[in-house]
């Protein structure tokens, strides 16, 4: 009995590591809760409407004051099935409900969707509105792959609550007056594979990419497009307990 207590103090332990250490990755705990956050195309369809608020603090002695807002909503443009809740991306029943599968004519479900951001990483701090509009199509009895687009617009400006360590810093005084708030048009694409064990994600962001956010120096400030891939399987270990490993990998283009 003393082992098996030691072996799940040291597993314990483990996972405390690890999730202290994602914390430290932008907004990661808050991906984890609602992945539509960052591909638009990850859904529930069992309800008319689903609203999500999340709000993330972090504490850092090189930066002040980072932290992120994030509000979503989105809901179906056809009669919900109840039948077909998820949680965590995952479908909670084994096969797709016979109301919205058929083998000759398969039902596609339309969404729409809006998500509302603030992240502020001291320094500058980012703001975005993003619509977005997707569709659920199943593909067998236990696989749904839903494709979505999103467009909306990213405000990038300076704080006003940081600091100027250096009074004669003039790189960094040149860097505020060129920078100070920039619009950017952005589109993004979206699709995502899932059952009730499995969910593989793709999505690619700022794909009005090559616009430049400071007139002064063009080469150094680009937008680039980036892609972020997510995985997840699910291990139902008993009646009570299941077992979730997951990653979320984001990929910047060159």
């Amino acid at each position: 009995m003393r082992r098996w207590f030691g072996y799940i103090i040291l597993l314990m332990c483990l996972l405390t590591i690890q999730v202290s250490k994602a914390q430290q990755i932008s907004e990661f705990s808050q991906y984890l809760n609602n992945p539509y956050l960052i591909n638009s195309a990850a859904t529930d369809i069992s309800r008319q409407l689903n609203v999500d608020l999340s709000i993330r603090k972090q504490q850092s002695r090189a930066i002040k004051n980072i932290s992120s807002y994030y509000a979503s909503i989105y809901g179906t443009l056809k009669k919900p099935n109840p039948r077909q809740g998820m949680t965590n991306g995952f479908r909670e029943r084994k096969y797709v409900s016979n109301t919205t599968l058929s083998i000759f004519n398969p039902k596609p479900t339309p969404i729409i969707g809006l998500i509302v951001a603030q992240d502020n990483f001291g320094v500058v701090e980012r703001t975005n509105m993003h619509f977005t509009a997707g569709m659920h199509l199943p593909l067998n009895a236990r696989y749904t792959l839903s494709t979505a687009a999103s467009i909306g617009n990213i405000l990038l400006n300076v704080s006003d609550r940081f600091t100027i360590l250096e009074d004669n810093d003039i790189p960094f005084y040149q860097f505020i007056e060129g920078f100070d708030r920039r619009n950017i048009l952005d589109l993004g694409l979206s699709m995502w594979l899932y059952s009730d064990q499995l969910q593989v994600g793709y999505s690619i962001q700022r794909l009005f990419s090559g616009n430049s956010v400071h007139y002064g120096n063009e080469e150094t400030f680009k937008i680039r497009n980036f892609h972020v891939v997510s995985l997840g399987y699910k291990f139902q270990l008993n009646q009570d307990w299941q077992f979730i490993p997951s990653m979320i990998y984001r990929i910047s283009s060159l």
